[in-house]
């Protein structure tokens, strides 16, 4: 059995192959202002660059990634009570993995 040659193409998941799969993803955004961000990015880099190495994270090379020791965790437990605007980083899982994250990017990038 011989088939014809298609005539259309019907591709399903475009935005997977646009966004995820591309060696350069299509950004579909816009710049948008928002100060509580703004400030809540700043205040997470702060606090990061008090944390001593060590002694309250660890860097681990290996996978680019940075722990968080307990020592660590009171320390920004401590900042959030004493410095902390109303409305930002009020999670404090959040405000870890923000820590952590400025952390990354202080020590990787």
């Amino acid at each position: 059995m011989v088939q014809r040659g298609f005539g259309t193409v019907l591709v399903d998941e475009a935005d997977h192959i646009l966004i995820d799969e591309a060696a350069t993803p299509l950004i579909i955004s816009r710049k948008k202002d928002n100060p509580l961000l703004q400030q809540a990015v700043r205040m997470a880099a702060d606090w990061a660059a008090r944390l001593v190495p060590d002694q309250d994270f660890r860097l681990r090379h290996q996978f680019r990634d940075v722990e968080l020791l307990p020592s660590g965790e009171a320390k920004i437990r401590s900042w959030a009570q004493q410095e902390l605007p109303k409305g930002i980083l009020r999670q404090e899982v959040w405000r870890l993995d923000w820590v952590r994250q400025a952390l990354v990017a202080t020590y990787f990038f």
